[in-house]
Parts: structure tokens; sequence; C-alpha cells
């Protein structure tokens, strides 16, 4: 019956243990499911910030061919370019679920974005007039200009997404040693209780054995000295007896009385 008990509670334990370890695993699962997000959603946003690079090159190139030529095709392409670029441009900071942008808070990010945006208002207005065919004395100089800094504001963008990107990986990796080291302590904990317990229990057993063979004893010991009580009381009886029975000067008597 003690064994049953024992096996029983060592079992309760390590379920429970066993439990607890399935609890810490499933978290640390989701935290690696969401750093592995992160880091791709880290990547898609430094994927599309070095677009936007690619996109401003592609609208200053189609904006001189439609200034020059003026071709149909030229100029669809230019307006399809300048769509991508501002789809792009404001998914980087509020985010867009059709190209996979979370979007950023990041101050760093922010800033550079402000200041993207400022310069792209006055772009974006300069590509629109040249794909309406609205030319002006300036409209080359500002296209030189315009398209020059903007190219070098996005290049700026970049490694700063570059530089978030790093964090969050040096960071995660930080996460998953310390999701890691919580699984291995977790581990030695569950096993430290139960051989703590194991150790009680054996301590336990040990002195009720010692209670169980002390009261043995005294029992022991109770009834040999009840025998020896009972025989005792028969020969003091008898004798009593004998002495009732026989004269006072009697020999019997005097040895009896001894």
């Amino acid at each position: 019956m003690n064994n049953y008990l024992r096996n029983s509670s060592i079992t309760r334990k390590i379920v429970l243990i066993f439990f607890v370890i399935i609890i810490i695993v499933i978290s640390n699962g989701v935290f690696l499911f969401k750093i592995e997000s992160k880091a791709e959603n880290d990547a898609n946003v430094i994927n599309l910030a070095g677009r936007q690079r690619m996109l401003s090159q592609e609208m200053s190139k189609l904006s001189l061919f439609v200034m020059f030529d003026q071709n149909e095709q030229q100029i669809l392409e230019l307006r399809e370019a300048r769509q991508l670029f501002n789809q792009s441009h404001y998914g980087l900071r509020f985010g867009d679920t059709n190209l996979k942008l979370p979007g950023t808070n990041d101050n760093r990010a922010v800033k550079q974005w402000e200041l993207i945006d400022e310069i792209w208002i006055d772009y974006v207005a300069l590509i629109i007039d040249i794909e309406n065919l609205r030319f002006y004395d300036t409209t080359l100089d500002r296209l030189r200009t315009d398209s020059s800094v903007i190219l070098d504001e996005i290049d700026t963008m970049v490694s700063i997404f570059q530089t978030i990107a790093e964090e969050n990986y040096t960071s995660s990796q930080g996460g998953i040693i310390l999701s890691y080291l919580i699984i291995v302590i977790s581990i030695s904990i569950g096993l430290k209780i139960i051989i703590d317990n194991e150790r009680r229990y054996t301590r336990i057993q040990y002195q009720l054995a010692q209670n169980q063979k002390m009261r043995a004893i005294g029992n022991l010991t109770s009834g040999i000295a009840h025998d020896f009580n009972n025989v005792l009381t028969s020969i003091i009886g008898n004798t009593q007896m004998i002495n009732l029975l026989v004269e006072e000067e009697n020999e019997i008597r005097e040895l009896t009385a001894q």
C-alpha cells in the first residue's frame, strides 16, 4: 500500500513537472515564432526601402524619356512607378497588408521618413506635371536636384532600417538564450523537487521502521514482565497457602517463610 501511494505521488509530481515544462516550451515556441516573424518583417522592410531607391532612379530616368520623347508607354510606366513608390512610402511608415509592411514607430525611422515625405511632396508634384506633359524652364533642373536629394535620403533610410534589424536580431538572440535557459532551469528544479521528496520519503520510512521496532521491543518486554509477574504471583500465593496449613513451629513453615 505504501509503495502504491509512493509511486502514485511520484507519478503526480512527474506529470505536473512535465505539464509545466510543456507550457514553458509552448510559450518559448510562440516567442521564437514572433522573433522569426519580426526578422521576416525587418527583411521585407529593408527590401522595400531598397526598392524605393530603385523606383526613384526609375522615375528620374522615365521622366527624362517623357520630356524628350513624350511616349505614351513611357508615361504609363512613369505613372506606375510613381504610384508604387507612393504606396511603399506610406506603407513603410503606417503599414500595408498588401505589401506585408508592419509600419514603424522607431523615432529614427520616423524622423527620416518625415524628411523624405517633405521632399516627396514636391517631387511627386513635379513627376505628375511631367506625366501630363507640363514642362517649365526649371523642370529639368528641379528633376536633377530633387531626384538626387531624395535618393540620398532613401539611402539613409535604408541604413536606419538595417540598423534597426541588427538591433532586433541581437536582442532576439538574448531572448532565445534566455528561453532555453528557462527550460533547463525548470527541468533542474523539477528533478530537485523529485529527489528531495524521495529523500524525505526515505527518511520518514526509516523513522517509521525504527518506531515499529521499538514498539515491538516494548511489547515483547511488557509481555515477558507480565508473564514473570504471573509466575511470581502464583509462587507467592502458594507460599501463603502453605503457611496457613502448617503449624507455626513447623520446619516447612520456616522454609516458606524464608
